[in-house]
């Protein structure tokens, strides 16, 4: 057997010697310097590792008060902290724990970097935190190795040498007689009341400035010396120079593959990671952050128009659009009066993880639209900044009946080129809800749904419209729809077979053309609940409705009482049927990307049709569009043109 090396004996020594490291956390992430330490602590270092051996070194971590967090992390962090006696449970944010102990969050970050076993008590042991970089003699004498920081510490403008400065790449081509005085900026300009004199001393200390002079930070009575057309030029200026470095900076720095810079309609938009996130400067005129909307202040109140916040991208798959086109549909009306609030301010609570009731008011309605992109979130993938869109909101959200509309990437999908504005918004909400029910209950394949019989109650509106071409675009054999005498040739334009629901053979043509494997109501009738009667015995049919108790119950009883009253009824209407093989279900409108985009392509190839347009309303008549949508009695969809262009709408089929 071979005698083992001198430096062998030593490298295996260190292996399974406790060692003593030493890092600095001076203006390092601390989740990061967690997860470096705690590997050191546990002992992944070495490739002698196990989990169930304890081999971890010791590790010392000095100028814990300087030790950094992303972005707003400081104040929007929260620790949760509970002594089990009552009134003691609180969510302390991260800075206010760091005032008190500044070794606090970094310990609760390296301990939660561990792993969760019986030895993490036993590594975390082995931790020594010092506050400030005083470390003690009996520690210092251990050290054996310095860690690697994690990130290089940033330094101030004035720890630069003149020669790094110099090598600085530009924004802005500077002239010979204008001066970069890193120590010394230019003081804003002094204040003097006669205007004309404040005018003019101003100009002369902004005349020899490029773009970036009015980046400058000027006293409110200065800046309305500005000019619009000036604000505009200049404005414009400063962004096209900020494109121009941002979409070099490839070629002088090393970035990602995911990094982009776009830039259109006055919006600049920095794609960096999907780590580091996405960032937009867009020009700002006076009244530009707020828009035009059509809303109410309370519930059953008339509509008013008024200036209402643009919404803002607060998430990765925000979609920001402003709105050509939006579609009326009777839900709008009904949301005014205060219907389905209980549930949808629950549903936005939970969204926005907040213990306070969220309450919905000013009420801004419509739940579909066809705008331009302005803006996304750094995860939005399927559409990109000035494409036309088609979209949907989701209903807990601000409505589509104002300039912009905040959405989500599921809820999107390219519009119809086939088609103009108008007549691509009158579809997607309907469209969606038809998938709802169709797809996420009845289970049907969109890509094959061949051998499939479906009767559909209310097939002359617009969701019966929509459900009838997207079955037959599917390739379902037989759909069957009921509806008034006068909407009969309607229907059977449509690719359905018309059945008077006012007939006294209503039933007998139904049952001649069943069974049925998918019921589905658009409406809520005597012959809708008949109609579990002839769906097929033992072959998983199923009968859905999108007529659901379960808003105006949770409105009229509470939340937990409504859900029971809506449990109660549903079990009631479904429990016949399962004796047979026979399905019930409710199905509810929600966004899905994938069906706008199958929506979006059946147009431009012909297979669905854009249904009758009775109306089209300017965004000052939207009050007019609510009463007529209100009167339930409309031939056609209702559209509100707020881009009010130009466009040639087809002759009703």
């Amino acid at each position: 057997m071979a005698a083992t090396g001198r430096f062998a004996r030593v490298n295996q020594w260190l292996q399974f010697h406790r060692q003593w490291h030493v890092i600095d956390a001076s203006h390092q992430d601390v989740y990061k310097l967690g997860q470096r330490v705690g590997d050191y602590l546990s002992g992944k270092s070495k490739p002698i590792w196990h989990p169930e051996t304890d081999c971890g070194d010791h590790v010392v971590v000095f100028n814990c008060k300087d030790v950094a967090m992303k972005g707003f992390d400081w104040k929007h962090v929260h620790y949760h902290f509970d002594k089990e006696y009552p009134k003691s449970k609180a969510d302390i944010p991260a800075f206010q724990i760091h005032e008190h102990d500044p070794c606090r969050v970094p310990f609760m970050a390296i301990y939660s970097a561990l792993d969760n076993n019986l030895l993490r008590r036993t590594h975390i042991l082995r931790l020594h935190l010092i506050a400030d970089n005083e470390i003690p003699e009996t520690i210092r004498r251990n050290i054996g190795k310095q860690l690697e920081l994690i990130q290089p510490i940033p330094r101030k403008a004035t720890e630069y040498t003149e020669e790094e400065r110099a090598a600085f790449p530009g924004i802005a081509d500077k002239k010979d007689d204008q001066i970069l005085d890193w120590e010394n900026p230019i003081d804003p300009p002094v204040y003097v009341k006669d205007p004309r004199i404040r005018k003019k001393k101003m100009l002369n200390i902004l005349k020899p400035y490029p773009a970036l002079r009015f980046l400058r930070r000027f006293s409110s009575e200065e800046f309305k010396l500005i000019s619009q057309n000036d604000y505009e030029k200049v404005s414009e200026e400063t962004l096209e120079h900020l494109y121009d470095y941002l979409d070099q900076l490839p070629d002088k720095v090393q970035i990602g593959p995911e990094y982009d810079v776009s830039y259109a309609m006055g919006v600049l938009t920095t794609k960096v990671s999907k780590n580091v996130g996405t960032y937009v400067i867009n020009k700002q005129t006076e009244g530009s952050s707020t828009m035009r909307a059509w809303m109410i202040d309370q519930y059953k109140a008339p509509l008013i128009q008024k200036p209402y916040p643009i919404p803002m991208i607060s998430s990765p798959n925000d979609v920001l659009i402003k709105v050509k086109a939006a579609s009326l549909n009777p839900i709008d009306t009904r949301m005014q009066t205060g219907y389905g609030d209980e549930i949808l301010s629950t549903w936005r609570q939970i969204e926005k993880k907040s213990f306070q009731r969220h309450s919905r008011l000013p009420l801004i309605t419509g739940r579909d639209c066809c705008g331009e992109v302005v803006a996304v979130g750094s995860s939005v993938r399927n559409v990109s900044i000035g494409e036309n869109v088609i979209a949907v909101v989701p209903g807990p959200w601000q409505g589509s009946h104002a300039e912009y509309v905040l959405t989500t990437n599921n809820g999107v999908a390219k519009k119809p080129v086939s088609v103009n504005y108008i007549e691509a918004t009158t579809l997607p909400y309907v469209a969606c809800t038809s998938w709802a029910a169709l797809v996420s209950v009845a289970r049907i394949n969109p890509k094959d749904a061949s051998g499939l019989r479906i009767l559909i109650h209310g097939g002359s509106g617009g969701m019966g419209s929509a459900a009838i071409q997207m079955l037959k675009a599917w390739g379902a054999e037989k759909v069957v729809a009921t509806c008034s005498s006068k909407n009969t040739q309607y229907v059977r334009d449509l690719g359905g077979i018309p059945v008077d629901y006012n007939s006294t053979e209503a039933k007998e043509k139904i049952i001649a053309e069943g069974p049925f494997d998918v019921v589905l109501d658009c409406v809520d009738t005597e012959l809708s609940r008949w109609s579990d009667n002839i769906m097929g015995i033992w072959r998983n049919s199923v009968h859905v409705s999108v007529i659901s108790p379960m808003l105006k119950d949770t409105d009229r009883y509470g939340l937990p009482l409504g859900l029971a009253s809506t449990a109660f009824k549903y079990f009631q209407r479904s429990c016949g049927g399962m004796r047979n093989g026979k399905w019930f279900s409710y199905a509810y409108f929600m966004p899905n990307a994938e069906c706008l985009e199958q929506l979006s392509e059946f147009i431009d190839s012909g297979k669905i049709k854009i249904p009758n347009i009775e109306k089209v309303y300017k965004f000052s008549d939207v009050p007019e569009a609510y009463k007529k949508c209100g009167e339930l009695h409309t031939k056609g969809k209702l559209v509100i043109d707020i881009a009010e262009e130009k466009v040639v709408l087809p002759e009703p089929f």
